[in-house]
This record gives structure tokens, C-alpha cells and sequence, in this order.
């Protein structure tokens, strides 16, 4: 097996092209932290279009800290060992989301399965979005969703092309959409940022 070629660098910010959005909430206690360590993790990025791949919340952070230059890994998205997994949403009260679910219009020919329910939408990125509200309807009714590697409702799959086409048309998934999986071993220090020193 060939050698990972993950090169360490200090970016401009603005230079990277995100595809999710975050949590608001997350987004403070990383902004918090930044402030307090005058650190930060990298965040991964292809090194061909400068998509980030993890650190979406550091990323907004350091936009809204106005921190010019961060430190980014270099890898290459294309790399097979570089992996696109699910999130799944295991949801507390499964009949429940499946009414939900059945009350949403369902305008397309791109579907999954809410506990028995087909749940569509006229695309993969449009139904992600539709989920996304279906979690957040179902938190504001107090129904715990959990989401993780393996159990509940199984969104579909997305390829690395559809990802960067989404990304490169301005567009954002919603926060969690894409778990990437690396087939190798990244590490991971904290970086001091100049600018807090």
C-alpha cells in the first residue's frame, strides 16, 4: 500500500470551500475554546479544491474570529482510502416519524425509508434537507434522534463528485450530513495561531 501524502499547512480561510452547514450552539463552544487556548485543531481539506472534509465548525469559527491563516492537512479527496459513510437517525419514537413523515409531501423519485414509510424528494441533496426538518420537528415534539454509524433511518448514499458539486454551487448540506472514514491515520496536535500569541 502506498504512503498517505498528507502535507501540513497555514491557509487563508476564506481559500476553502465548505459543503455543511453547523450548529450554532457547537459553533460557540469552538469559538470559545479558540479564544481561550489561542489554538486550534486543522481542518482537512482536498488539496486539489480546497474542500473541507472535517472541521466545518472550526472553519466558521475562524471566519467569524477573522483569523487570517489556519492550519489545514492537505489530503487527496479522490484517495480510495478516503471514504464517504452514513449517519444514521435512530429516533426514540419510530411511529411517530413515520406520521410525521407521512404528512410531507413526497415530490420525487428520491427516496428512503421511514420505518415502513417512503420519504422522498426531487434530490439527494433536497431530501437531506427534508430529514434535517423531520429531526428537528421531532426534537421540538422532545423525541430524542441519535445520530450514528449503524442503526435507524438510513439516508442515501453520496458520492465525492456529488459532494464537491454541491459544494461548488454555494450550496450546504445539512450540519452531520457526510461522516468521512479514513483508511489511515491522521494526527492530530494543536496548532498555535500568531494572531493570539
Amino acid at each position: 500500500m502506498t504512503a498517505v501524502n498528507i502535507s501540513k499547512e497555514m491557509l487563508d480561510p476564506s481559500l476553502l470551500i465548505p459543503h455543511e452547514d453547523v450548529s450554532k450552539y457547537r459553533l460557540f463552544e469552538i469559538i470559545s475554546c479558540i479564544k481561550d487556548t489561542s489554538s486550534m485543531y486543522p481542518i482537512i481539506v482536498d488539496k486539489s479544491t480546497y474542500l473541507i472534509l472535517d472541521g466545518h465548525h472550526r472553519y466558521y469559527a475562524s471566519l467569524f474570529l477573522k483569523i487570517r491563516k489556519i492550519p489545514v492537512l492537505l489530503v487527496d479527496y479522490m484517495d480510495s482510502r478516503i471514504k464517504i459513510e452514513k449517519w444514521f437517525r435512530e429516533v426514540k419514537s419510530p411511529e411517530l416519524a413515520k406520521k410525521i413523515s407521512l404528512q410531507l409531501p413526497n415530490d420525487g423519485d428520491v427516496c428512503i425509508n421511514i420505518y415502513g414509510a417512503n420519504f422522498c424528494s426531487t434530490s439527494i441533496y433536497s431530501l437531506f434537507w427534508k430529514l434535517h426538518w423531520l429531526e428537528n420537528k421531532l426534537m421540538y415534539l422532545g423525541i430524542k434522534v441519535i445520530k450514528n454509524t449503524k442503526n435507524g433511518i438510513e439516508p442515501p448514499s453520496i458520492s465525492k463528485e456529488y459532494v464537491i458539486s454541491v459544494a461548488n454551487n454555494g450550496l450546504r448540506f445539512p450540519p452531520k450530513t457526510t461522516r468521512h472514514n479514513y483508511e489511515f491515520i491522521i494526527h492530530y496536535e494543536r496548532v498555535r495561531l500568531n494572531e493570539f500569541i
